[in-house]
């Protein structure tokens, strides 16, 4: 597990992680600060999620999906950022719109994981 995402020590090593992350077989975005700002996502991510890219790097979460602040996300977020705790849901549904304009409703399974900069909670995974 990698506690802190500006701890490589060179560009390799950098660059190792990020093509791990891009090319996960699974969907992940990672949100840094208190406000949960989208720092980075993978393909997986976008297509599940919104079927396509939607531009969401440096924007808050809740002001990129107002669609679903009626839902419990947020404060799922806002918990894990405060606890330190993962929070992991099966079968959550999710509606959001996607590129095309579309709102898609789905259930997922997610978990959303602290993200630690040397023992300091600075986002969630």
């Amino acid at each position: 597990m990698v506690d802190n995402l500006n701890s490589f020590s060179n560009t390799n090593s950098y660059e190792h992680f990020l093509s791990i992350f891009l090319h996960a077989p699974v969907g992940i975005c990672i949100f840094e600060g208190q406000e949960h700002i989208y720092k980075l996502t993978n393909e997986i991510y976008m297509n599940l999620l919104f079927g396509g890219h939607r531009d969401l790097i440096g924007k808050k979460v809740r002001e990129a999906l107002p669609e679903i602040k009626h839902l419990k996300y947020f404060d799922w977020l806002d918990q894990v950022y405060q606890s330190g705790k993962p929070i992991s849901a099966k079968e959550a549904y999710v509606c959001l719109q996607q590129v095309d304009g579309s709102i898609k409703h789905f259930y997922l399974n997610l978990t959303c994981q602290p993200k630690k900069n040397f023992h300091h909670i600075d986002g969630i995974i």
